[in-house]
């Protein structure tokens, strides 16, 4: 009996020992999984790497491209193990040392999109000069390059248009695409403000290896400035990454030849802001101005959008330039359909004088009180108007 006791007892005591070394054990895994936690935590904070894989070495590892050209050996994390593969957009860690996310095809930003503009040279007015000089820059290199190359002369790899907005550069731009019979491809420079650092750097790499592909072919970049410009020597984090953008298209652009039949034109209506190094030689070395219309061309812009409608008889477009002077091109366009509405809601299938004389206050009414309401805007968000 005494002994049966005493193996009793020494069995708890063994149990005991062993619930003791459970705990331990249990403790040391809560802690390590709390550890793990903590480190995975860390590993999705941004900011984030966007990479390319290039190569999966085995089930925990590959090897990725960044934009900048760097190759990388990284981990996979473990829920992604199986899901990774070569070719595919993955986000890295803010150390760069793994793959914490694989980007779905929405998230990769293609979003350039090639057209074939049907806009031609007759359906801009008022800009006789500009479309002269985007012939002989633009359209005559990639419709006739052989004449160049006979000549030893290289074509501008750049042509930067500005002036006020609503003036005609994105219409112009389609334009000379279309008389050139090259592919054309619109972005604006705020697209290229991207979420992930180096991403926006790697969409300028695709939008010109897009550009490329499809040779010939025009660039257009929209509001340059928001990628342009001028670069500061303290920067933020977001400023820095808009840096890497820009310091990415001034290398694509110095690293095509004007023999790939690929040409880039840019549009903003700050010039003063953009940065130095975007005007040199090779880059946009060629910068025409798209100004407001003058008298002259306020009446050939009337004359064109007029002709588009059934007017119950003909207008005089001397009067109608003299009675919008500081009217854009499209406030000139947008005037002439606000006369066509109002026909059209009175029950009319043509549009009279006075109705254009209407629509053209209605503008000049709102342009003026947004012209006064300007200054104000300007105190309250302490902001400068020039």
């Amino acid at each position: 009996m005494e002994n049966t006791r005493k193996e009793v007892f020494s069995n708890l005591e063994k149990i005991e020992e062993y619930l003791k070394k459970l705990e331990k054990e249990n403790s040391e895994l809560i802690f390590r999984i709390k550890y793990l936690e903590k480190q995975l935590e860390e590993l999705r904070k941004p900011p984030f790497t966007v990479a390319y894989v290039k190569q999966i070495v085995d089930e925990d590892h590959a090897i990725v491209r960044l934009s900048t050209g760097f190759e990388l050996f990284v981990y996979i994390l473990d829920e992604l193990k199986g899901r990774v593969g070569e070719g595919d957009v993955v986000l890295l860690s803010k150390n760069n040392s793994t793959i914490i996310r694989v980007l779905e095809s929405a998230e990769k930003s293609e979003f350039f999109v090639l057209e074939r503009p049907r806009v031609t040279f007759k359906d801009v007015a008022g800009l006789k000069k500009q479309i002269e000089k985007l012939k002989e820059i633009v359209e005559l290199p990639l419709r006739r390059p052989e004449l160049f190359e006979q000549l030893g002369i290289r074509p501008p790899k750049g042509v930067l248009l500005y002036g006020p907005p609503g003036c005609g550069k994105t219409l112009l731009a389609k334009a000379v695409a279309a008389e050139s019979g090259a592919n054309f491809v619109y972005v604006t420079g705020s697209e290229f403000a991207r979420k992930y650092v180096g991403e926006g750097a790697e969409l300028v790499r695709r939008l010109f290896r897009t550009a490329r592909k499809h040779a010939p072919c025009i660039i257009f970049i929209d509001e340059i400035d928001a990628i342009g410009a001028r670069r500061m020597y303290s920067e933020s984090g977001a400023e820095r990454e808009v840096s890497r953008t820009l310091n990415q298209l001034l290398a694509e652009m110095d690293g095509f030849e004007p023999n790939e039949r690929v040409v880039v034109l840019a549009a903003t209506n700050r010039l003063d802001v953009l940065d130095p190094a975007l005007l040199r030689p090779g880059r946009f070395d060629r910068i025409i101005e798209i100004p407001l219309p003058d008298k002259q061309a306020r009446e050939e812009i009337f004359a064109l959008y007029l002709s588009r409608v059934r007017c119950t008889e003909p207008f005089d477009c001397k009067l109608l330039a003299e009675i919008t002077e500081g009217f854009s091109g499209a406030e000139i366009e947008l005037a002439v359909k606000e006369a066509a509405l109002r026909a059209l809601k009175d029950g009319r299938d043509s549009l009279s004088e006075q109705d254009l004389l209407k629509a053209i206050e209605e503008i000049k009414e709102r342009k003026r009180k947004a012209f006064e309401l300007l200054p104000a805007a300007a105190s309250r968000y302490r902001i400068s108007v020039y």
